[in-house]
């Protein structure tokens, strides 16, 4: 489907049975199950696996096979991609696992819960205009939450890495240049409690969401 995003997105709401745990890791590559095992916090490993689970599905989908996240690279900047037309962003904060993918441009995506949190440590992220707004809104931590999750989506698919600094990502605009690459973003509302973006160079997406039973992965 042209200029389609899928997010395919589940909902970690407790913790998975030993049985599907070990059924879902089973069918990762071996590298990314010693990632998993690494975790030393349940929710953490559970988060990445359901993630990994979420990519699974989208490259069968896009017929890849079983096997497609054996075929997953790294950029020079640690962004995953595959030797195909698909692009892909994994995002989880809290409850929420996300993965967005398309097969008509590039995109990145992130979730972040809306916690307490000091603004004032994350002042060097923004530029004036930005601080400014932030300090100045009836909701200043909900508008940080929009504008941060809004820079991570476009950094994410710009696929930099931390080369290009957060402060120069206007996040205010409606478009987003990085370095002659422009970036829209869409907001993704999925519950109160949390902030979700997406960034793409896709002019005028059809972006379907499609919720998955934790439960129910493969």
């Amino acid at each position: 489907m042209m200029n389609t995003i899928l997010i395919y997105f589940t909902e970690s709401t407790s913790k998975l049975s030993d049985y599907t745990f070990d059924h879902y890791l089973q069918k990762l590559p071996r590298s990314e199950q010693e990632k998993i095992k690494a975790f030393r916090r349940w929710e953490d490993a559970q988060s990445s696996l359901l993630g990994k689970m979420l990519l699974k599905k989208v490259l069968y989908d896009c017929n890849l096979g079983e096997h497609g996240l054996d075929q997953i690279q790294l950029t020079q900047f640690g962004r995953p991609y595959i030797n195909s037309t698909i692009d892909f962003n994994l995002t989880h904060s809290g409850n929420y696992i996300l993965c967005a993918s398309t097969q008509n441009g590039r995109l990145g995506i992130d979730i972040e819960k809306i916690n307490p949190i000091q603004l004032a440590d994350y002042r060097s992220v923004f530029n004036a205009k930005e601080w400014d707004s932030i300090v100045n809104s009836p909701s200043p931590k909900i508008h940080f939450y929009k504008l941060w999750t809004i820079k991570e989506a476009v950094l994410k698919a710009q696929g930099n890495g931390l080369s290009f600094p957060p402060n120069q990502v206007e996040a205010l605009h409606t478009t987003i240049n990085i370095e002659g690459k422009q970036w829209h973003y869409h907001t993704i509302e999925l519950n109160e409690n949390y902030i979700c973006h997406l960034a793409t160079d896709i002019i005028c997406p059809e972006i379907l969401l499609i919720q998955m039973n934790m439960n129910h992965l493969d």
